[in-house]
């Protein structure tokens, strides 16, 4: 079974030129090119429009039409159809132009040689079905990537959603308890659980939910946890100098806790009898794509015989768990003051 004959949208004014064009089809096997010729732009677009077309070959000095307008009204009905220029312009600017307007190839009359037509037409649907495909898959993987972003977003919110939900029954059962040692419990845990709902929070917030921007969780949660634990606002002053650095997730809520950790443990410890004072954070981030978090108080300091090291309290423990988990470690200075130090990675 034969192929089918290519089907060729002659668009020329100039009988001369279009006798010349055939004569060059001459020594190609019969039926394997089939040419319409229409003088007239508007006769070629109402032709375009019927359908059956494999390939146009332009030129752009028409009695109803000229230069790139022509490309574009051809391009615009025809998108589907790849365009080839053939014309007496011999112009670089006029070559770039026809192919940003996704032309796909740009002859100049009088300098084709005889053989030369029909290879490159068969060379230019290649080339535009190969562009096709590529656009096309381009198109299916934004696609994808939209329904996953939508759905990372989903996640992060129904998340948040379930943590606050469990954060709010820790609540519940604590306003229900008279044992002071097990409120502080429930207490702690429900401010655990508020850092990674933060988290969460700012991932679906954002346009980016694979890293979440740090500075903004810590904003938002410190304050709340200072609060928790029904301080007078005058007696602890909060200062935060952070870097505008963005998170992995995997990195974010470590980070997250151990914030809490060591925060909550400054309001317990630091400030006894009403004393007043300053907490303060900073987050820089260093060379070699490392990073140092800091937490610091005023306070009365770590006592000597404190082996911060071999604490039992879940806290500490979870500070040491946490920033292993980092790669990082952690640096401690007793007072003047009283610095809690993790230097990290970024790149996890």
């Amino acid at each position: 079974m034969s192929p089918e004959p290519l089907r060729i949208l002659l668009v020329e004014d100039n009988l001369g030129d279009v006798r010349l064009l055939r004569e060059m089809f001459a020594t190609e096997p019969p039926g394997s090119f089939e040419i319409t010729h229409l003088p007239r732009l508007g006769l070629a677009l109402h032709h375009l429009a019927k359908g059956g077309v494999d390939i146009v070959i332009l030129d752009l000095g028409l009695p109803d039409g000229n230069g790139m307008d022509i490309v574009r009204r051809v391009r615009t009905l025809a998108p589907g159809v790849p365009v080839v220029v053939l014309t007496g312009w011999d112009d670089d600017v006029a070559v770039a132009e026809a192919m940003k307007e996704g032309v796909q190839d740009y002859l100049v009359k009088g300098q084709i040689e005889t053989r030369a037509l029909p290879r490159a037409l068969r060379h230019a649907i290649e080339r535009f079905r190969l562009l096709t495909k590529a656009a096309l898959t381009n198109i299916e993987l934004e696609r994808r990537v939209h329904e996953k972003d939508i759905l990372l977003g989903e996640i992060h919110h129904r998340v948040k959603n379930s943590l606050q939900v469990v954060s709010s029954l820790l609540s519940m059962e604590a306003a229900r308890i008279t044992d002071r040692l097990i409120v502080e419990m429930l207490q702690s845990t429900q401010n655990r659980i508020r850092s990674m709902a933060l988290i969460h929070q700012t991932l679906y917030q954002s346009n980016d939910f694979a890293h979440a921007d740090f500075h903004a969780f810590l904003r938002s949660f410190v304050p709340t946890l200072i609060q928790s634990y029904s301080l007078h606002p005058d007696r602890i002053s909060l200062a935060i100098h952070v870097d505008e650095i963005r998170l992995p997730i995997n990195a974010a809520i470590p980070c997250g806790l151990i914030v809490n950790e060591l925060i909550s443990n400054a309001l317990k410890h630091a400030f006894p009898n009403g004393r007043s004072g300053e907490i303060s954070i900073e987050f820089t981030e260093d060379k070699g794509n490392r990073a140092t978090l800091s937490v610091m108080d005023n306070g009365v300091g770590i006592p000597e015989g404190l082996d911060f090291e071999r604490s039992e309290t879940l806290g500490i423990q979870l500070v040491h768990v946490l920033a292993g988990q980092l790669g990082g470690t952690i640096v401690v200075s007793r007072n003047s003051p009283t610095r809690f130090a993790m230097h990290f990675p970024l790149a996890l």
